[in-house]
């Protein structure tokens, strides 16, 4: 539910975008070209595969470690436990959840803002209608009348089966532009990618350069988070 709530937007716009965009404008050498195709999904493997997957990852066992085999509560104050110990049951667990949970919402609100003016530049796209705030707030209201019912019906309810079925339709997806598409193309860049990121994986994650920073800032280059979301300075 969280996965397809928090990730869902990024994965499927800018996923997108963001090769597309560093083709455009890549961070070294000069865009429109074969290597600015490389590098561009050189950065996207990196930002979307195991350096994005290992934040889940860390997360989900921690959780489960300490839920399962400790029996603590399914919260993250309990991954604190070998720290402060039984002081998790108390103010400092506490505040620990609190901040969880406003990261949370933090998260899925940005997602919602970000998927809000999409689907309204999709509906200016396809159909002429304008953008605009008040066409926004509209969205926003329906989405958040669909997910109110879907919240009263409990999580074995209507959120299990809108869940389920975002991610049928996100490898419905995919399985359509794999097949439909240069199937070969897609494959062979693939793997050949893959294996040219995961050569340089050291480099690419050590990198931290102050002064491309600075020059970004200056000149307005487009930098992308691990997190997927884009931003022109």
């Amino acid at each position: 539910m969280l996965f397809s709530a928090s990730i869902g937007i990024s994965l499927v716009f800018w996923g997108v975008a963001e090769p597309v965009s560093y083709y455009i404008s890549p961070p070294v050498g000069t865009g429109y070209t074969e290597q600015a195709a490389k590098t561009a999904m050189q950065y996207v493997y990196l930002h979307w595969g195991v350096s994005a997957w290992a934040c889940y990852a860390l997360v989900g066992v921690s959780l489960a470690f300490f839920q399962f085999r400790k029996k603590l509560p399914s919260s993250l104050s309990s991954v604190f436990y070998p720290l402060i110990g039984e002081r998790i049951k108390g103010s400092i667990g506490k505040w620990v959840d609190v901040l969880v949970v406003l990261s949370i919402v933090i998260g899925i609100a940005t997602s919602l803002g970000f998927g809000t003016l999409q689907v309204n530049s999709g509906m200016n796209y396809l159909w002429g209608i304008p953008v605009s705030i008040w066409i926004q707030i509209a969205i926003i209201a329906v989405v958040t009348i669909i997910y109110i019912m879907s919240t009263i019906s409990g999580l074995q309810g209507a959120i299990k089966h809108l869940s389920n079925l975002n991610m049928l339709l996100a490898f419905a997806l995919m399985g359509f532009i794999l097949f439909a598409g240069p199937t070969q193309t897609i494959l062979k860049v693939l793997f050949k990618v893959l294996v040219t990121m995961y050569k340089t994986l050291s480099v690419c994650h050590s990198v931290l350069n102050p002064i491309m920073m600075v020059l970004g800032l200056r000149t307005g280059l487009s930098f992308t988070s691990a997190g997927g979301l884009h931003g022109r300075l």
